[in-house]
């Protein structure tokens, strides 16, 4: 077990070396980034076909990936109409079949 004055001269290095530990931190997510960028643009899934207006989808429920409990259960809600898109953002608003407005924004990956 170490001493209060270990513990304190312990903690004391360990200030003196944050700033050093943050630049090298700051530097590690820099040289990371085009190597992250370059794995996401290869592993993208683009839409073959784009939504439009009017069109019929299914929404994918992705919270239940991860939940066992409800392996068997449906991934999938609706169908849904598009009601409007956001070609700048990639992002749609959708409806009901009978017209009814479906609360929140949608991601159109």
């Amino acid at each position: 077990m170490k001493t209060r004055a270990e513990l304190l001269a312990e903690q004391t290095s360990q200030l003196a070396t944050k700033e050093e530990d943050v630049r090298e931190a700051q530097e590690n997510i820099r040289k990371s980034h085009p190597r992250n960028k370059a794995y996401f643009d290869k592993n993208r899934h683009e839409r073959m076909d784009q939504i439009g207006v009017a069109d019929l989808v299914l929404l994918y429920k992705s919270i239940l990936d991860n939940q066992w409990s409800q392996k068997l259960s449906n991934k999938y809600l609706g169908p849904y109409r598009i009601r409007q898109i956001a070609q700048d953002r990639g992002t749609y608003l959708s409806g009901e079949l009978d017209g009814t407005k479906l609360e929140g924004i949608f991601a159109g990956d």
